[in-house]
């Protein structure tokens, strides 16, 4: 994965990742605009557990993989995820904050963009989490068969 050490360079999860996130973002917050997806305060408490769990899984998945591996192309698919990772659990974190601050019982234009991006955040993170752990899956099995 020689492309891994361009910043340019996006692996395949990551741009998976973006995309579905993104499409499902923008869904989530049309549905919830006209009135169709209602949100509770159950999904924005879950969604800032998920995101400490999140920046949980970044720093242990960045000092187990400088520790377990000897390997360049783990480490950087591990370094590549997390950025996304990080990215996601800091969003879901504050759109979450946010959400929970401010409610989302009134639908406005602007519960929508929160909720919207609420949902583009933690979907990335949760994507960003199974790319991880099929990254140190695909590490795990290649040493087994060497």
């Amino acid at each position: 994965m020689e492309c891994c050490n361009q910043k340019s360079c996006m692996t395949g999860c990551e741009l998976i990742g973006l995309t579905v996130s993104t499409i499902l973002g923008i869904t989530v917050g049309y549905l919830f605009a006209v009135g169709l997806i209602p949100i509770t305060i159950n999904f924005i408490r879950i969604a800032l557990v998920m995101s400490v769990i999140g920046l949980a899984i970044v720093i242990v998945s960045l000092l187990s993989a400088s520790k377990i591996s000897g390997c360049k192309e783990f480490y950087g698919c591990i370094c590549q995820i997390s950025k996304l990772l990080l990215v996601g659990s800091v969003g879901t974190l504050l759109t979450t904050t946010i959400a929970s601050i401010f409610g989302v019982g009134i639908i406005s234009l602007i519960t929508s963009i929160i909720v919207g991006l609420s949902a583009f955040f933690f979907i990335l993170m949760m994507i960003s989490i199974i790319c991880i752990v099929r990254c140190i899956i695909k590490e795990l099995c290649q040493k087994d068969f060497e």
